[in-house]
């Protein structure tokens, strides 16, 4: 077994009380493992009654009943554990041993990976400068043997992986450019697997630094379209405007859709719109973006191995996450004329990523909604990415 683990998966340590937007007051489901649950069940004692009257189950998953106001029952008023104290930290139930941590498995290589809907680990990846690294170990435990599993494929897969990954932090690259690569070379590849061909000269190709002056202005992003990122917000910001959960998961949006509903914010001039976007061109900014892109490609790429939907997989991560920070963030310059500092910013991309990466459902509306659209074609992303 292989492991790929980014960084910060081992040194992360929660911050408990001093966490801005706990995790265990969100209004999320809390699933408890049957381990635990059998444990919480032979508890004895006042707080074995507790632990009995705020377990129930729902949806066939047994877990905590949350309070009103979403929180965990067993969430303190000082926004600490009473299971952790009373119990100890190894008769946490599994979700909440593991959160933020998360881990999927493709092929033979369980990746493991921090989310950023935790706001301590979106201030690290806001904060950290350097390039990510991602860490590779090996077990000597025999690797995954399984016969319907593609091993030219996987492997192909796994070296456009590293590609996607290694544009995204190309910095004589902006941004902008970085992400036009990123998607054209997973929309190709992908064309490359359904149409069973051999990918090796595409993925050559996009590790070729020089050739990029060819490809990129091909692709029309240097024609900078800011009509296009105006009517992309409006109609994403749409679909959030009826979800019940919006001010509980990312306030920040709740408020700033007001934004799009005045007839004053809505027509304002496309200078006013592209200095809310000159923004995201500063250095700072360029470097953030990045860290969030990778965060997308380590995160979704393989995901898309086991359907071979590799591209909707990427563009699914892009759109949803790396855009919907972006877009409200261009809302709150648009309103207040600057960008939000640096705690602000941390607890938007941590909202954003709890709205979209912990609702699969509504995620998955949003997806097939823009299929309708065409926003998910190269053709309009480029024209959002210039």
């Amino acid at each position: 077994m292989k492991f790929l683990e980014l960084e910060i998966f081992n040194d992360f340590k929660c911050i408990g009380s001093e966490c801005p937007f706990t995790c265990c007051s969100g209004g999320w489901k809390i699933i408890i493992d049957s381990k635990s649950d059998s444990y919480y069940m032979s508890v004895n004692g006042p707080f074995g009654n507790k632990l009995k009257n705020n377990i129930t189950t729902k949806g066939g998953d047994r877990c905590f009943a949350l309070t009103e106001d979403g929180r965990c029952p067993f969430l303190n008023k000082e926004n600490l554990c009473d299971l952790y104290i009373n119990l100890g930290e190894e008769h946490l139930c599994d979700t909440c041993k593991t959160y933020p941590r998360y881990s999927f498995l493709a092929g033979d290589i369980l990746f493991e990976g921090v989310s950023i809907s935790c706001p301590e680990v979106a201030d690290f990846f806001l904060s950290h400068k350097e390039a990510l690294k991602i860490d590779y170990a090996e077990s000597k435990k025999s690797g995954i043997n399984d016969p319907k599993i593609n091993w030219e494929v996987f492997n192909h897969s796994v070296r456009a992986f590293t590609t996607a990954v290694e544009i995204a932090q190309d910095r004589e690259l902006t941004i902008s450019e970085r992400l036009t690569l990123v998607t054209l070379f997973s929309f190709q590849f992908q064309t490359y697997i359904d149409g069973k061909r051999d990918p090796s000269g595409l993925i050559e190709l996009f590790r070729n630094h020089s050739g990029f002056s060819q490809i990129l202005p091909q692709t029309g992003i240097y024609q900078r379209d800011i009509g296009c990122k105006a009517e992309f917000i409006a109609e994403f910001i749409s679909l959030f405007r009826n979800m019940s959960s919006l001010y509980a998961n990312l306030p920040e949006l709740y408020e700033l859709i007001r934004c799009l509903e005045d007839e004053e914010q809505l027509s304002a001039s496309l200078g006013k719109w592209k200095l809310a976007y000159q923004t995201f061109d500063v250095e700072e900014a360029q470097i953030w973006q990045e860290q969030i892109l990778v965060y997308v490609i380590y995160r979704y790429f393989m995901q898309g191995f086991e359907r071979k939907d590799f591209y909707m997989k990427q563009v699914r991560g892009i759109i949803l996450l790396f855009e919907l920070i972006v877009s409200t963030l261009v809302l709150y310059h648009l309103k207040y004329d600057r960008l939000p500092d640096f705690k602000e910013c941390a607890l938007i991309v941590a909202h954003s990523s709890r709205i979209v990466e912990h609702s699969n459902s509504f995620a998955d509306k949003v997806i097939e909604h823009f299929k309708t659209k065409g926003i998910m074609d190269p053709a309009f992303l480029f024209r959002l990415f210039s």
